[in-house]
């Protein structure tokens, strides 16, 4: 069963929220509920978490009361989670009571495995 009902939520929709990929950071662009207006984070691949996000959307804007990140099955994804690793696959981003489907460019996900296996490849060699 489903944690979310598909029919209530918005239609990916890059008027809303969009993640893109750009000189190697993830730009998330995303529709902020005190002004309703869109705004742009910029996220490190390998270093920032679902977490660092959530600080982020809650700093720049003070009447979000809560911010949480799903997989597009609804399972909630940790705050300690890569957002590397969500990336990989659509999700949603529930903003109070807004939620926005977010798809990420297929470059993006290409990226990060690519990131992952020379992360992992350079560890192995430092060994």
């Amino acid at each position: 069963m489903l944690f979310f009902d598909f029919q209530d939520l918005p239609l990916y929709n890059p008027e809303l929220a969009k993640v893109e990929f750009i000189n190697g950071l993830i730009k998330l662009t995303i529709m902020l509920p005190a002004r309703n207006e869109k705004c742009e984070f910029s996220l490190k691949l390998l270093n920032d978490s679902v977490g660092t996000l959530v600080e982020y959307l809650k700093q720049e804007d003070k009447s979000i009361e809560k911010a949480q990140v799903f997989n597009i099955d609804g399972t909630r994804i940790s705050q300690n989670t890569s957002i590397g690793s969500v990336i990989t696959s659509p999700f949603t981003i529930k903003i109070n009571d807004n939620i926005f489907l977010l798809e990420p460019p297929h470059s993006l996900c290409m990226y990060w495995l690519l990131a992952v296996i020379l992360k992992s490849n350079i560890k192995l060699f430092f060994s």
